[in-house]
């Protein structure tokens, strides 16, 4: 079975490092920004919206009030953000399966 170790993390806090160290010790693949890459590759979405939607999705799937008051966007820029969320799941599957 394979092992998937996921690090949450936020500016400065150290986790690319610290995952990066980890994967070493471990002896297993360490995936960063190729997840992003594979992402625009597959949705031909630009890097940095990409990037902006995979960070802050959970911005934008909460209702206003739980979220920073931003709106959810109109039916095709959910459309997009979805596209890009299941684009994410699969290749973070593939990368697992190898």
């Amino acid at each position: 079975m394979n092992q998937i170790i996921t690090i949450g993390r936020e500016f400065g806090s150290g986790g690319r490092e610290l995952g990066h160290k980890l994967a070493q010790e471990l002896k297993i693949a360490y995936y960063d920004k190729q997840i992003l890459a594979e992402i625009v590759e597959m949705t031909e979405f630009s890097k940095e919206y990409v990037q902006e939607v995979v960070e802050n999705r959970l911005t934008y799937m909460l209702p206003p009030a739980f979220s920073t008051g931003m709106s959810l966007g109109n039916e095709y820029q959910i459309m997009q953000m979805q596209k890009i969320i299941k684009a994410q799941t699969e290749v973070i599957k593939e990368m697992a399966a190898k």
